[in-house]
């Protein structure tokens, strides 16, 4: 039983860890365009109203820290994925590795033992 779905062992081929890799793109660019796209903008701002270039200048740092934060604490997920004689199926994800690698060895045996 993974999550509230219920898988015969019988039907079970096959057993194996697959990853996707964490993306970081949207925030990387976010970041990006926080520090490099409003520089410019800041600058012509700033020589008209120096309190609206202060909140320009505010919100700016705080999508780049935002989006570098987000970007630093992204971790890759790991997926418990079945094989049947029809398809592959991930049933279950983590970002724990080894918690993942004990279901599959748990599983792998539940195989190995049907007989």
């Amino acid at each position: 039983m993974f999550g509230a779905k219920t898988y015969s062992v019988a039907n079970v081929t096959s057993v194996s860890l697959s990853e996707r890799m964490a993306s970081y793109k949207i925030w990387l660019t976010l970041a990006i365009a926080a520090g490099v796209v409003v520089l410019p903008l800041l600058l012509v701002v700033s020589v008209f109203s120096r309190e609206i270039a202060a909140v320009i200048f505010w919100i700016s740092f705080l999508a780049t820290s935002k989006g570098l934060a987000v970007a630093k604490n992204k971790k890759q997920t790991y997926y418990v994925r079945i094989g049947s004689a029809s398809s592959e199926t991930n049933v279950l994800s983590s970002e724990d590795r080894a918690y993942v690698e004990n279901i599959i060895d748990a599983v792998n045996t539940a195989i190995k033992d049907r007989g």
